[in-house]
């Protein structure tokens, strides 16, 4: 068998799709996640699609949050402050 490399753009390419996928809750149900120790920084979410554990501080997430097309609903929450625990900025 032989593999034919296509150069780097492909392999940038293929892992953003990959890491896309990975961070990407916008239809999750995460109401019974404990994300009290969860870094969220670069998680993609929803307004209307995702859903959070009771408590959560949804207001607090979008604080936090830039909007990927306005108007699109699809949030992905910033890395500023990514190593401090979710709980203490989201409300957990």
């Amino acid at each position: 068998m032989r593999f034919r490399v296509l150069g780097p753009n492909l392999a940038c390419d293929t892992f953003g799709v990959l890491n896309g996928a990975l961070d990407d809750f916008s239809q999750a149900d995460l109401s019974g996640a404990d994300l009290a120790h969860i870094g969220l920084g670069g998680v993609h979410w929803s307004v209307s699609g995702t859903r959070w554990p009771p408590g959560l501080d949804v207001e607090a997430l979008m604080q936090r949050s830039e909007e990927t097309e306005p108007g699109s609903g699809i949030y992905v929450i910033t890395r500023r402050g990514e190593k401090e625990r979710a709980s203490e900025e989201v409300g957990v």
